[in-house]
Order: C-alpha cells, then structure tokens, then sequence
C-alpha cells in the first residue's frame, strides 16, 4: 500500500534481493497484481501530506475525483531504482470494481486475503 511505498519499501526490497541472493536489478521482471486503482482510490488530505513528501502529486493524484494512482507510486519507485518499464507487467484490475474476482476492505469493509510472492528464477 501507500504507506509501505512512502516509506521506500521498494528499494529497500530490491537491495535486500541484491546482497542476499545476489540479483542484479537490470534482470528483475516485475509482474503487479491486481490492486485498488485510481478510479476508486480516494485519499484525504493527511495521507497526501505523507506521499507528496516522496512524489510529485501532480503525476498520482487526481484533485477533481479526489483519487490516488498507487500504481504510478509503484511505477515511479520501480524506475528510480532503475526497472525498466518493458520489465514490468501490469494486471489491469481493480479490485474494488470487480466484486466478484476480489476482496476489497474500501469497498466492503471486510476483506478476505490476497497472495503476492517474489521468484528467483
């Protein structure tokens, strides 16, 4: 989510892969899952405070629908440590539009889980 992204959770994952396992980032394949989207992700005015700390607003906030565009957090992270875009796939889902394939606590507030795993191939 926000928070984890705010607080450089990407890079820090990506140098952990590095010194552990030795994986050279210009080799990751990212692959993201489905996710609340910015269609349905509103966000106040505190947790915006927090991310414009980290990100442009401007390119992941859209002020007239009051929504947040988590995957472009994730996107810009991802490119600043130096992902390639064409080494990323995006599902295009959202779990808070589509009731019947996904759970989702904004939308229902009850959730059910969701898996996410990293591969060393």
């Amino acid at each position: 989510g926000w928070r984890g992204l705010v607080k450089g959770i990407i890079g820090r994952g990506i140098r952990k892969m590095e010194q552990v396992y030795g994986v050279r980032r210009e080799d990751l394949i990212v692959a993201v899952g489905p996710h609340i989207r910015d269609c349905c992700y509103k966000v106040g005015r505190d947790t915006l405070e927090l991310i414009k700390e980290r990100y442009d607003l401007s390119a992941v906030f859209n002020s007239k629908r009051g929504t947040l565009d988590l995957l472009g957090l994730l996107l810009a992270d991802l490119h600043r440590e130096g992902v390639r875009r064409e080494k990323i796939d995006v599902l295009d889902h959202c779990t808070a539009c589509d009731r019947e394939s996904f759970f989702s606590y904004r939308r229902d507030e009850r959730t059910g889980r969701h898996l996410s795993f990293i591969k060393l191939l």
